[in-house]
């Protein structure tokens, strides 16, 4: 019963649906035309005190790639 009533694992099962959905609209030929995904990549990191450390670093990877400029200039915004 512990295992229910610990809110990280509503805040991992939220940010797992707002990551497929948000990734489902960067496969495909409009994906420049969406902002950079870093609301995403912070949740990800922040998705630590689950202790999902893929997770955390996935999110410190996308941040590290986020800051490239090419990657930056591939986004609208």
């Amino acid at each position: 019963g512990v295992c229910c009533l610990w809110p990280g694992l509503y805040y991992g099962l939220v940010m797992g649906i707002m990551a497929i959905i948000r990734g489902s609209k960067l496969i495909g030929q409009n994906a420049h035309l969406e902002p950079p995904p870093k609301t995403i990549a912070i949740m990800q990191i922040v998705n630590i005190i689950n202790l999902d450390v893929p997770n955390c670093v996935m999110g410190i990877v996308t941040l590290v790639f986020l800051n490239d400029p090419r990657v930056r200039s591939f986004y609208r915004g």
